[in-house]
């Protein structure tokens, strides 16, 4: 149940503080009938700044490089394969396949219109719209979050296809 209070309740600081300690939920302060605030306990605020690290290391991880595929698409051969496994974004080049968070509606992609050193101009097709939009992803951003060098990892790719029902 969510404890909201109007903000002219906050003068009374001891009893606040007994309320926020009570519970890991948080107070929700208002102002003017409209949302101000939130307060929460040291303890509260703490658990959810954890989680949200493990969280954060969850995607993190769910993005890392792995090798697997390395004797289906060998590194020299210049060519990267896109595609998407539901709300991952599947970006696959020699042995490492990258998988990132997409949109939630993407259903495909269609096509590649333009592949420039880690940039990709692609068609997607969303499950809100009949016709394919054009969509923009930058891998150079991704790869330094996984701390991949972009420069060694997109420098020999010289062509980026669709990769569905390859694998």
């Amino acid at each position: 149940m969510h404890r909201i209070i109007p903000i002219r309740d906050l003068e009374n600081t001891s009893e606040l503080s007994c309320m926020v300690k009570e519970s890991s939920d948080p107070v929700y302060v208002t102002k003017n009938g409209y949302g101000e605030m939130v307060i929460m306990s040291m303890e509260a605020y703490e658990e959810n700044a954890e989680r949200l690290r493990a969280l954060e290391d969850y995607v993190r991880r769910e993005a890392v490089c792995n090798s697997e595929n390395k004797t289906e698409m060998p590194s020299d051969d210049g060519k990267a394969y896109l595609s998407n496994e539901k709300d991952m974004i599947v970006f696959r080049h020699g042995g490492t396949t990258i998988r990132f968070r997409g949109p939630y509606s993407l259903e495909h992609f269609t096509s590649i219109k333009e592949w420039d050193k880690g940039y990709l101009v692609v068609m997607a097709k969303y499950e809100h719209n009949d016709e394919p939009e054009e969509e923009y992803i930058d891998l150079v951003p991704i790869l330094k979050d996984l701390e991949v060098e972009p420069s060694a990892f997109l420098n020999s790719i010289t062509e980026v296809r669709l990769d569905y029902g390859r694998h």
